[in-house]
């Protein structure tokens, strides 16, 4: 696919906006905006099919799944999955879509990947450790 010649917005213009939609979730919704617990509930719902006893006497897990509880019926999950699409049409419609491994010259694409994994790993971890 060729690209086209589309400028991106400024790094730290388009942070700035972010922020602001941030502060407006916060104050029409009463909650920011997060990636975490989609996950999370998407994780709670794999294991509820594969242990549903399990899920069901966990206290944190019963929260979520336990018994008829659906886990993905929530605003997260939703929320993520249009990120993922939205992302993939911008993508599309730019003319940006390529498989690919940005990278140093000192590191494999296979390392780069690796780390890219274990950072996403502790930020998550984290997210949910602060509740977040």
């Amino acid at each position: 696919m060729e690209e086209k010649n589309v400028s991106s917005w400024p790094p730290y213009f388009a942070g700035f906006v972010l922020g602001l939609v941030l502060l407006a979730t916060f104050f029409l919704m009463g909650r920011g905006l997060g990636a975490s617990g989609a996950m999370m509930r998407t994780v709670t719902y794999i294991e509820d099919h594969i242990s549903p006893a399990h899920v069901d006497h966990n206290p944190y897990l019963a929260h979520y799944a336990g018994g008829d509880k659906n886990p993905l019926d929530n605003w997260l999950v939703y929320e993520i999955v249009g990120v993922i699409f939205g992302g993939l049409l911008s993508g599309l419609l730019a003319g940006r879509m390529r498989i690919k491994v940005d990278r140093g010259p000192h590191i494999s694409a296979r390392g780069r990947l690796l780390l890219a994994f274990l950072g996403g790993g502790i930020m998550g971890f984290g997210a949910r450790m602060a509740k977040g």
